[in-house]
């Protein structure tokens, strides 16, 4: 069936953390993905689309890593990979500004992918990954966002949705470790800073927290009106960790799009990051 014809489009988003993980268990993962979560469409991080797959958008060898001396290809990397839906590659949109096309993968490429779910009303996927770039993420992601300005901007900020593993958050607080000290403030106005361009590209956060109490655990600067989720469980830390995201753009927000983290042993059994999934309707 496809996209508009309907129904709602069930998207899913996870970092699987392709890299830490043996053969066997990247298998079992895929598995789990399509008959556990079974979205429409999965937005990954850190991954390689199984083999059998049919419909994916994916850098052949992954992201192009240039951090070190010798840059390489790193094998795995951002993917969009539809279950169902016709899908096609997007790779340049057209500003309002000159009539010429603006690539938009520039920054790390591979670490993200960009697809257009084809139907009645096509709606634009990006699966993106915020590269730790020199000890830097949140430079990594206003790259990604400069380079998806255009792509908005011929959107006229409808029918996005931008989803994967940033590396931000808003939690800095004296839990983190010690590199950081006396810089938490700082660092939280940076991160919001950041997550206020989102909003001024008409981009909005729904993963939040449906209960009306704290993430037990965070120790973050709302107190009471806290409303983070945990999405990572860092090998290194016991914080509650919140680096993942999914951005929609106002005509999606508005529906109050449903939203589940599956947060459950069986999926971190497969990755440091649990997936999330939102279901966006079909007529907008």
């Amino acid at each position: 069936m496809a996209w508009g014809e309907g129904r709602s489009l069930r998207i899913a988003t996870w970092n699987m953390d392709y890299w830490k993980r043996s053969p066997a268990l990247r298998e079992e993962a895929w598995a789990f993905l399509r008959d556990r979560i079974r979205p429409d469409v999965a937005l990954v991080q850190e991954a390689v689309p199984a083999p059998d797959l049919d419909q994916v958008v994916f850098r052949t060898g992954g992201m192009w890593d240039e951090r070190s001396s010798s840059p390489r290809d790193l094998g795995w990397g951002s993917a969009v990979v539809s279950f169902g839906p016709q899908i096609r590659a997007v790779e340049q949109a057209t500003g309002p500004f000159r009539p010429e096309p603006i690539p938009l993968l520039r920054t790390f490429p591979g670490s993200v992918a960009i697809a257009e779910v084809v139907g009645e009303n096509p709606l634009i996927v990006v699966s993106a990954y915020g590269v730790i770039d020199r000890g830097y993420a949140d430079t990594t992601v206003h790259r990604i966002l400069s380079d998806l300005t255009p792509l908005l901007d011929e959107r006229r900020g409808r029918g996005v949705v931008l989803a994967g593993d940033l590396n931000i958050t808003t939690q800095w607080s004296s839990k983190h470790k010690d590199s950081f000290r006396w810089r938490h403030d700082d660092l939280l106005r940076r991160d919001s800073n950041l997550f206020d361009r989102f909003s001024a590209l008409g981009l909005h956060n729904v993963v939040t927290r449906a209960l009306p109490t704290p993430l037990e655990g965070c120790d973050c600067t709302l107190g009471g009106a806290c409303r983070h989720v945990q999405t990572q469980r860092h090998e290194r830390s016991s914080f509650p960790w919140q680096n993942d995201y999914i951005f929609v753009t106002t005509d999606l927000l508005e529906p109050r799009p449903k939203l589940e983290v599956l947060d459950e042993e069986e999926a971190w059994r497969f990755s440091g990051h649990c997936p999330i999934v939102i279901e966006v309707p079909a007529s907008i």
